[in-house]
């Protein structure tokens, strides 16, 4: 699995890891075609909508300490790359780093998120497990 550090400039989470490549919906754009766009703006890579697997939309209301509030749905897609790590190139104001884990690795953090682990927001443990649980239904 693909994960990427939020960069260190961003008003929620800065340096705290999530999935790989997240945004918005520009106008007149499909969330297929936002994620394409944002796929190629965050990490540098091409990919087409033959490759994305539509997972869910998942519901998204949080307040930060810093007073900022999300109240989004995040329309969710996994795909497959098999692109090495450096051949990828983080967008320096979203990505701050980029890293592959396997399933088993992302279990055990998801495991310890809101125990005293500062890798992922807490707020999205159960939306991280069901993307897991997800990815391994369409591994098996």
């Amino acid at each position: 699995m693909l994960l990427a550090q939020r960069s260190a400039k961003k008003a929620i989470c800065p340096l705290m890891w999530d999935v790989s490549v997240a945004g918005h919906i520009d106008a007149g754009e499909t969330a297929e075609q936002a994620t394409i766009r944002e796929t190629k703006e965050e990490i540098g890579l091409s990919i087409t909508s033959n490759e994305l697997f539509k997972i869910g939309v998942f519901k998204c209301f949080s307040n930060y300490k810093n007073g900022l509030i999300d109240n989004e749905f995040h329309i969710t897609f996994i795909a497959q790359i098999n692109t090495p790590i450096n051949k990828l190139t983080p967008q320096i104001d979203e990505v701050d780093a980029l890293k592959y884990v396997s399933i088993n690795e992302f279990q055990k953090l998801i495991d310890t998120i809101g125990n005293n682990n500062n890798h992922f927001a807490p707020s999205n443990k159960t939306y991280y497990q069901t993307v897991l649980t997800k990815i391994s239904q369409k591994l098996a």
